[in-house]
């Protein structure tokens, strides 16, 4: 669409826009003119193209709605940040909070299971321990904690539309290396080395993002939402936010995304019953996630004791039903208890090779 169009096209809507701007905006009206005069410069600039997927307005409304929560995030940020005018009585406070908090109390109990060596700080106050976290992470007041106890973190950094069409459009072409371990070989990682990007987190942050084409099944959900109003020539941008100093922008990309782990534990979870609560008290659902977590520790173990190759990172779903389903009966004989297997089940041998792997490990006593 040419821009004497486009400009033509907005001025009609800028009634409606408004309107959606305000609604976005909290009623705030001073907040919804700035939000709108943003969307209004980002478009004239090309920083957002409407490709004619949609209507002009519902694209418009999308890119209003994406900016108003990218500004509100902004403002929200700007309050953890420290100006330098404040004394630290502000950032003594947070910590405190948050050494009272759960949060703080679990990461005392994971860091009191560890190694004396692996909790000892070296010569430069630091210590040898990653902690890795998704989005939810990305707080200030725990990478300021993690941070002052000469830990290191890798989280997820979230990035709202008009983030990434910025970031697509100020990193120039030179600065995408090919990403690891990318069976497509399509996905390019780069370093936002502007310190604007990481201002207010701890020193030594660093931004690395990841650029791909989406998946099939991204692009086949597409066709009925979009993935994101301000993507840039079809391409998913994410981000992570680390302070680790040693490692190239590829190593640290590919090393975080062995974070993705937690969320196969998270799906074996659901498969062994932490989708749904039975009950309809508290106290005794605790019990039943006390018995999932249980279920999930013995599945952990029997895997890794007794089950070899592609079944050692099978699902809980898929040894259910191709090994603990395997119809058997008790044979008692000559004083002896036998179990004999079916069979013509297609995994007897398997379970067969899995108990004699059992009975062979010595006694723990």
């Amino acid at each position: 669409m040419e821009i004497s169009v486009l400009k033509a096209e907005l001025e009609k809507l800028h009634p409606a826009s408004l309107g959606w701007a305000l609604s976005c905006c909290r009623r705030d009206t001073t907040e919804a003119e700035e939000v709108l005069q943003t969307v209004y410069l980002k478009i004239l600039q090309g920083k957002a193209v409407y490709r004619g997927e949609s209507k002009l307005q519902t694209w418009l409304f999308a890119v209003i709605r994406k900016t108003a929560i990218s500004e509100r995030r902004k403002q929200w940020l700007r309050t953890l940040i420290p100006l330098s005018g404040s004394t630290s009585n502000d950032n003594r406070k947070l910590e405190s909070e948050f050494e009272r908090s759960e949060m703080h109390e679990r990461f005392q109990q994971a860091l009191a299971q560890l190694p004396e060596e692996c909790t000892r700080r070296d010569e430069h106050r630091r210590r040898n321990i990653l902690i890795r976290c998704d989005g939810a992470g990305a707080t200030h007041t725990l990478l300021d904690w993690i941070h002052a106890q000469g830990m290191q973190f890798s989280v997820r950094f979230t990035l709202a539309g008009p983030d990434i069409v910025e970031l697509a459009t100020a990193l120039p072409t030179t600065v995408w290396t090919p990403a690891l371990a990318d069976p497509a070989g399509v996905a390019r990682v780069a370093e936002a080395t502007d310190a604007g990007w990481v201002a207010g987190w701890p020193p030594g942050s660093r931004l690395i993002v990841r650029r791909e084409h989406p998946s099939r099944a991204a692009r086949h959900l597409a066709k009925y939402r979009q993935m994101s109003i301000c993507d840039v020539d079809g391409m998913r941008y994410t981000a992570i936010l680390t302070n680790r100093p040693d490692l190239p922008a590829d190593m640290l990309e590919l090393d975080h995304r062995r974070h993705a782990r937690v969320e196969d534990r998270i799906k074996d979870g659901k498969d062994t019953g932490l989708d749904h609560l039975p009950y309809a008290d508290l106290a005794t659902n605790r019990i039943w996630l006390a018995i999932v977590a249980l279920a999930q520790t013995l599945l952990a173990h029997t895997t890794r004791l007794a089950l070899t190759g592609r079944w050692r990172t099978a699902s809980p779903k898929t040894l259910r039903h191709r090994l603990f389903t395997c119809a058997g009966r008790l044979v008692h004989t000559g004083r002896r208890t036998r179990l004999d297997l079916a069979g013509t089940w297609p995994w007897t041998t398997v379970i067969i090779n899995a108990l004699n792997r059992l009975t062979a490990l010595p006694h723990p006593g």
